[in-house]
């Protein structure tokens, strides 16, 4: 069902990501052995992936033309979502009511 949703929804694309993660940090246990083991399996698969997505998405010019209608450029969404993978984050660890709302307005970075 894993592999059905990532057809469906780009986040699903994650889902081995984090089983990996998980697999690593809290049954292998995170030591210097156990990361550079893994590195040696992820590090091919992670190029087969990207290599492979290269087959699906041939035309890389409509990336920038999906933006023109858009109020926010490729590198400000760049240079902004690395504030919103943390925010999320901190709500994991700092999980308060107030911050727990469904809408949140980032700004956008210059």
């Amino acid at each position: 069902m894993g592999f059905l949703s990532i057809g469906t929804k780009e986040n699903a694309a994650m889902l081995p990501v984090s089983v990996f993660l998980f697999d690593l940090i809290l049954i292998q246990g995170f030591t210097i052995h156990n990361i550079k083991k893994n590195m040696m399996i992820a590090v091919p698969v992670f190029l087969a992936a990207v290599l492979t997505s290269f087959l699906f998405f041939k035309d890389f010019n409509s990336i920038i033309g999906d933006y023109s209608i858009r109020p926010f450029t490729v590198w400000e969404r760049l240079i902004t979502e690395p504030r919103v993978i943390l925010f999320y984050i901190s709500l994991l660890l700092y999980p308060i009511t107030s911050r727990l709302t469904l809408i949140h307005d980032f700004d956008i970075s210059k």
